[in-house]
């Protein structure tokens, strides 16, 4: 995967090399900044939460218990009134409807004066062991012991404080009951009792749950903070059943946690995915305990907004590099764009040099590339003026080559004519050879025309007629324009030379009823010129003239001038030349030159 990538990176173009980059090092840095930047408010926000907690429950103990001890310090006055002394002394007697009715009437306005001492006091009632129930008129006083508490552990001892539920005198508020033993002493006096075995009625005081709250709530600066009053076995005896956290409050491990405080103790707790800081401090009455607790996903995610803002950040800045990474790129692959089309320019020969505007690096490259096409077009003049020399040379040695076989034996014939009196035939003969010497040499001439090339080989073969007796027969048709056409010499006799040598030596055409014939087609198409030598002679070995064709050197034996040399001719003065070949044996072989008409410029 990573060869892939890199391989892709290497062969983008450059502008999006300079585009990938900048948005790697933004995003780079972003990323960095946003961890950073992230982290440190993370810390930050959790450090402020335990300071916050702290100040919470030092401030909100510290109220609690001075309003729960004016409480019970209010308690205490209340139950030393005279005929509130009488009242619970009579809770140890059965109940006497007319005495009940009496002191019902009376304690009326020690109740009222009692509410009114302290804010969180929402409904107070004195119940006897009797049976006996004494509360504010306009609650009534049919009611009984056991509809008035929740969740009372008989078992605890001295004053305590039950879990919040409704009020069940009003059925309006959410109240804590506060619950005061009363037990009287020998002078008839009542006291708080320690011990509930040894009380003979209960002062039940219920706490506006809500106000608690509020006041907890008016000390606690943390939002993300809750702040609750848990009991000596760690339960909350305020806290409202929908809050988030109510679902931990709930576990018996969390609350073995709560009721082994002492003074005060934090800790954090993992639950779903999510961590709860908690701290909780000793209230110092009625065995309370004062518990705060935040959830860090719901404090981080004031951080939400941060995350937002640097996001919208990134993106803004995404753009920014974008735009600049395509203005930096624009500038400079501009200039390198214009180099690589001066480069290709180069390749197509059409380059002019250019002066650079510019001492950067780009104008030292393309000061660079002047000097270098400068100095490869010096080379290419000196090459090519020596590859012309040396090709023309090769070519006037290769064309003006003569065969000292074919002279010897010409001449050899010529004499035999003359001492057998055949002076006319010699005569033809010293024609027929004069002139293919001095066509053949054509005073170093490259090229000569079509009319003169035909002529060449048809002497050759009138030549080759005379020395053997084969009488092959020569037919050329050739277009009218074509023939003061120059065309490079030496190009048909070779042909022809080969279709004697190949396919008419040593074959019997008078027992075969076959007439030996050389053919020369030439045709003008729209753009080239076709040669056709045909023959119907044994026919042409395909595969062998193809590799004659393209081998490096001439490989024939008799150093004629062959088709290697042909071909190679052909290409030096046209650029290009086709050879096809088609045969078939004593009936037609063909050999098919195509050439363009217009010379290759040099």
């Amino acid at each position: 995967m990573s060869n892939k990538i890199r391989y892709f990176y290497r062969n983008i173009s450059l502008k999006y090399k300079i585009l990938i980059g900048i948005l790697l090092i933004s995003t780079a840095c972003l990323i960095l900044i946003s961890a950073s930047c992230y982290k440190y408010l993370s810390d930050t926000y959790e450090q402020d939460t335990y300071e916050n907690a702290e100040y919470a429950l030092d401030i909100g103990a510290s109220d609690f218990k001075e309003e729960v001890e004016s409480v019970i310090l209010n308690a205490n006055k209340f139950i030393s009134i005279s005929r509130v002394c009488n009242i619970i002394e009579s809770f140890s007697n059965p109940k006497d409807m007319k005495e009940y009715v009496k002191h019902y009437n009376y304690i009326q306005t020690p109740l009222k004066s009692y509410i009114r001492t302290n804010s969180y006091i929402d409904t107070i009632v004195l119940i006897g062991e009797n049976g006996d129930f004494y509360g504010v008129s306009d609650i009534g006083w049919n009611h009984k012991r056991e509809d008035l508490f929740e969740n009372d552990d008989q078992e605890a001892e001295g004053i305590r404080m039950l879990p919040a539920q409704i009020n069940p005198l009003t059925k309006l508020n959410t109240v804590i009951p506060l619950v005061i033993p009363i037990t009287t002493l020998e002078k008839n006096r009542p006291i708080i009792s320690g011990s509930i075995e040894e009380a003979t009625g209960n002062l039940v005081i219920y706490l506006n749950s809500d106000k608690i709250l509020n006041s907890l709530s008016k000390v606690n600066k943390s939002p993300d903070s809750i702040i609750y009053i848990a009991n000596e076995a760690g339960e909350s005896i305020n806290l409202k059943a929908e809050t988030f956290i109510s679902k931990i409050t709930d576990l018996n491990e969390f609350k073995d946690e709560i009721s082994n405080v002492t003074t005060d103790y934090k800790f954090t707790y993992e639950m779903n995915y999510d961590s709860y800081i908690v701290m909780a401090r000793d209230v110092g009455i009625c065995n309370l305990k004062l518990v705060s607790i935040t959830s860090k996903n719901q404090l981080l995610g004031r951080l939400n907004t941060i995350q937002l803002f640097i996001v919208s950040i990134w993106g803004i800045c995404t753009a920014l590099s974008i735009f600049l990474s395509l203005l930096i790129s624009h500038f400079i692959t501009r200039k390198i764009g214009k180099l690589t089309k001066d480069v290709q320019n180069i390749e197509r020969g059409c380059y002019q040099v250019k002066d650079s505007n510019s001492l950067d690096e780009v104008g030292q490259l393309r000061d660079s590339i002047n000097s270098m096409y400068l100095t490869i077009q010096a080379q290419i003049g000196k090459i090519k003026r020596e590859e012309e020399e040396r090709t023309k040379a090769e070519i006037n040695i290769l064309s003006e080559q003569i065969n000292p076989h074919f002279l010897y034996n010409t001449l050899d014939c010529i004499n035999w004519e003359i001492l057998s009196g055949e002076k006319e035939m010699a005569s033809n003969m010293i024609g027929s050879l004069s002139d293919f010497l001095r066509i053949g040499l054509s005073h170093g001439a490259q090229t000569i025309t079509f009319k003169e090339e035909i002529a060449h080989a048809e002497n050759y073969l009138y030549i080759m007629n005379q020395r053997s007796e084969l009488n092959i027969k020569f037919i050329c048709c050739i277009d009218k324009q074509l023939e003061q056409y120059r065309i490079v010499k030496l190009i048909l006799q070779p042909l022809v030379e080969n279709a004697i040598k190949h396919g008419f030596t040593n074959v019997d055409f008078t027992a075969m009823g076959i007439v030996p014939t050389i053919e020369l087609n030439i045709k003008q198409e729209v753009n080239h010129i076709n040669i056709l030598v045909c023959d119907n002679g044994a026919g042409i070995d395909i595969s062998k003239a193809k590799q004659l064709l393209n081998a490096v050197t001439s490989q024939d034996t008799n150093h004629h001038v062959g088709l290697n040399n042909i071909y190679r001719r052909l290409c030096s003065v046209y650029g290009q030349a086709e050879f096809e070949f088609y045969t078939t044996p004593f009936f037609k072989n063909i050999v098919k030159i195509v050439i363009p008409i217009k010379i290759k410029e040099r």
